[in-house]
C-alpha cells in the first residue's frame, strides 16, 4: 500500500511538471508581433512593355511596395495586397505573400503579372498609382502587413 501511494505523487509530479514544460513551450513559441517596419508604394525597374504608337515607345517602370525594416532584429513578415472600389463596399485580397527582412533591409513586392501595376497606362501620361479599370469601375490597390520577431 506505501508503494502505490509513492507510485502515485511521483507520477501525479510528473505530470504537474509536463503541464508545466509544455504551457511554457506555448508561450515561448506564440509569435510576438514588432512595429517598425515601413511600406510605401514606389516606382521600380522592372520587365520592358509597350506603352505607345511606335515600335520604339517601351517603358520599364513599374509599381510595387517596398518594406525597410528599421528595427535592429530581423522580422518575419505577413503582407496582404487588397483591390478596393472608391466609395464603395468592394474590398477583396488579391494577393498575400510571407517574407523574412533583415536588420535595415528593404525588400519591394513586385506584380509585374498585373498590368494594373504598369506606371504608363497609355503614352500620353503615367499613373500616380495602380488601378484597374473594368469597364465600370476604377479598383485601386494597397498593402496591410504585420511584422513578427523572428525567434
Amino acid at each position: 500500500m506505501h508503494d502505490t501511494n509513492l507510485v502515485y505523487i511521483i507520477m501525479k509530479k510528473m505530470l504537474i511538471l509536463f503541464i508545466a514544460m509544455m504551457s511554457s513551450v506555448v508561450c515561448f513559441g506564440q509569435l510576438q508581433e514588432v512595429k517598425g517596419v515601413e511600406t510605401k508604394l514606389v516606382i521600380y525597374e522592372g520587365s520592358s512593355y509597350h506603352v505607345g504608337d511606335s515600335d520604339l515607345d517601351y517603358s520599364s517602370k513599374w509599381f510595387g511596395y517596398s518594406f525597410y525594416n528599421m528595427n535592429s532584429i530581423p522580422v518575419s513578415v505577413e503582407a496582404k495586397l487588397y483591390r478596393y472600389r472608391k466609395g464603395g463596399n468592394y474590398n477583396q485580397i488579391v494577393n498575400t505573400k510571407t517574407f523574412n527582412l533583415k536588420s535595415q533591409e528593404t525588400y519591394i513586392w513586385k506584380h509585374e503579372e498585373d498590368y494594373s501595376f504598369r506606371v504608363y497606362g497609355s503614352s500620353d501620361y503615367p499613373r500616380k498609382e495602380p488601378y484597374d479599370y473594368s469597364g465600370q469601375y476604377y479598383y485601386y490597390y494597397y498593402v496591410e502587413y504585420k511584422a513578427y520577431k523572428i525567434l
